[in-house]
């Protein structure tokens, strides 16, 4: 039976790296607030449950799915996709949350300036200003470029870092590290975090630097990029 004393935390996105991490991260918080994983996906769902995981099914495409999700739940974890579907998945999650009495939601946005023009920065920051005005307690997560797309969307191309940006720093930070914060804040809650804006950017780099960091980490070639 579970600790009612103990903050029970949706956790969105457990099947990708960053939900994961999250989950992994709340797990290690010495048991202040329990993980609920979630997925549109039931079998996964049926799958964490007989493994003795705590799992909902929550399809953000679906509202009908919010109430059952969120029952018995005291904080949320929202991470969405990169598209418009982020404003009406974000709008009617944030309302079935103040329905469900949920206390304390945690957003993972972008790092921006209030006055994106860039679709999905501009999204984000739109959903933020919602959930700011709902009743709801709040905490925004902004981390700037994730290290792991330097394995993704910015792997080397014809052995070059291939970067849009030329001699420009930007601000590095690794997915663990931003789980990390996710956990601290989910686990400490509103009295600490309401209303809080983290700005997560460990390291500054630029296109050389990081392209001299992984031809030191990968063999030893000169570094190149363009």
């Amino acid at each position: 039976m579970p600790n009612a004393d103990i903050p029970r935390a949706l956790v969105l996105g457990a099947t990708g790296r960053t939900g994961a991490a999250v989950v992994r991260a709340t797990e290690a918080t010495a048991g202040q607030a329990v993980p609920v994983r979630a997925s549109r996906s039931k079998a996964t769902v049926e799958q964490w449950n007989k493994e003795g995981k705590e799992a909902v099914r929550i399809d953000l495409d679906d509202p009908n799915t919010f109430p059952g999700a969120l029952e018995g739940i005291d904080r949320v974890f929202l991470m969405t996709g990169y598209t418009s579907a982020m404003n009406h998945q974000t709008k009617t999650l944030v309302d079935a949350a103040e329905d469900a009495g949920v206390s304390f939601l945690v957003h993972l946005g972008v790092f921006s300036d209030g006055r994106s023009t860039d679709p999905h920065f501009a999204w984000h920051e739109l959903v933020e200003r919602y959930i700011a005005g709902s009743k709801l307690a709040w905490a925004n997560v902004h981390p700037h470029v994730f290290m792991e797309n330097l394995l993704g969307i910015n792997r080397l191309r014809d052995g070059q870092m291939v970067w849009p940006m030329g001699d420009k720093q930007v601000g590095w930070i690794a997915n663990d590290d931003i789980a990390a914060v996710v956990a601290k804040v989910l686990a400490e809650g509103p009295k600490t975090h309401a209303g809080e804006d983290y700005y997560l950017s460990a390291d500054l780099l630029n296109g050389a630097e990081v392209a001299e960091i992984l031809s030191a980490t990968s063999g030893g070639r000169s570094p190149r990029w363009s």
